[in-house]
């Protein structure tokens, strides 16, 4: 997989002063001939999600049919891709010989922190195309989160408390989802024995098998 950049989103407040009262202001000399003109204050600097008419990471909202237009086991919606929240790229699944390459969507969105992207829509490799449904969505940012604001960090008893009976855990192992099923898939929670009360990562995925651990992480293969 290649390098991800990451960028730093900033914000600029602008905030107006006025005069302290009782204090008195200059007043212009009498060979002034033009009176002055306020420097116009410099407009905010927009973020690269709002500049590009994306809508913001944390508003993409994750649940078991998929992550905010995108619909598990359907093919991505046609838009135009400046502002459509996954991109296509023809050579996504790039290796040391170009003629090996294949297209996958990549997110549109700059990378949250190392090397993580904030989420990941994934078609079958190899044949798939742009038209091919949506088989597998990885998220790895605390900023998507459920409806219910669940998400990465999320401890197991809140996931209880929110799913109930709903909520399905798998087997043990070192890595190992609890789900909660959706009309053509299912959402799953991960946990690790490293951090066996909390949600490190999550995926919606095509089908109900119980999700296979060495998928866990997304990429090329």
């Amino acid at each position: 997989m290649r390098p991800l950049v990451i960028a730093a989103i900033g914000v600029v407040a602008l905030v107006g002063c006025s005069a302290e009262p009782g204090v008195p202001q200059p007043v212009p000399t009498a060979d002034s001939s033009q009176t002055a003109t306020a420097t116009p204050a410099p407009s905010p600097t927009p973020t690269d999600e709002a500049a590009s008419g994306k809508p913001r990471v944390d508003d993409l909202v994750i649940s078991p049919t998929g992550l905010a237009d995108l619909a598990i086991g359907q093919a991505v919606p046609t838009g135009d891709p400046s502002t459509a929240i996954v991109v296509w790229d023809d050579t996504f699944c790039g290796f040391d010989d170009p003629a090996s390459d294949y297209g996958n969507w990549a997110t549109n969105y700059d990378a949250d922190s190392n090397w993580h992207f904030p989420f990941l829509a994934e078609v079958t490799y190899e044949n798939g195309t742009t038209q091919s449904p949506v088989i597998r969505i990885t998220v790895q940012s605390e900023r998507i989160r459920t409806a219910d604001g669940l998400g990465i960090g999320s401890t197991v008893a809140q996931l209880q408390a929110a799913y109930g009976d709903d909520l399905v855990t798998h087997p043990v192992n070192y890595y190992y989802p609890l789900t909660v099923a959706g009309a053509a898939g299912q959402l799953v929670f991960w946990i690790s024995e490293e951090h066996p009360d909390e949600v490190y990562m999550m995926q919606v995925v095509e089908g109900f098998d119980v999700p296979d651990w060495s998928f866990h992480l997304t990429g090329c293969g």
